[in-house]
């Protein structure tokens, strides 16, 4: 074997580590995203669970939240306690598009954020947190796909 032989089948030797090393580097960058995604879904849940929590126990909000899902007349404290509510249920979902937008949260899961945001908008509290909000308060990107999802409850809404 001559040196021009021992240098060719280094050289190709070093191509298979290369390649190797690639489809390695490739792995582990999925199982990164992988863990990403849950990390993020695990947060995203928690947080829903928190918002969901607070509403079941906590006696201002949740006798304000009926109370506007009945239309009857909120007292100033619950009016305040329920809009803040929405206003933090409001920035979840922007969180959330942001998420879906960067391609972290499945088109699955926004349709089904959408569905919920529909019925929470159809609440005239909601769509006052959104009016304290918008325009210069949201993303300018979510601030399209929310208005939408508010002029499509707001249409829903019987006359």
């Amino acid at each position: 074997m001559t040196l021009s032989d021992l240098g060719n089948l280094g050289q190709f030797i070093s191509s298979i580590v290369i390649i190797i090393t690639l489809i390695y580097l490739a792995i582990q960058i999925r199982q990164s995203s992988d863990i990403a995604r849950a990390s993020l879904r695990q947060s995203l849940a928690e947080n829903q669970f928190a918002q969901i929590t607070l509403r079941a126990t906590d006696p201002v909000i949740r006798t304000a939240f009926r109370k506007a899902s009945d239309s009857e007349e909120l007292t100033e404290d619950e009016t305040a306690a329920l809009l803040a509510y929405a206003v933090s249920g409001i920035r979840l979902w922007e969180a959330l598009y942001s998420q879906y937008e960067h391609g972290m949260v499945t088109t699955e899961d926004w349709r089904a954020t959408r569905q919920v945001m529909l019925a929470r908008f159809q609440l005239p509290i909601f769509r006052q947190a959104f009016n304290s909000l918008a325009p210069d308060g949201l993303n300018p990107r979510f601030l399209p796909e929310v208005s939408q999802i508010v002029e499509q409850a707001q249409n829903s809404l019987p006359r």
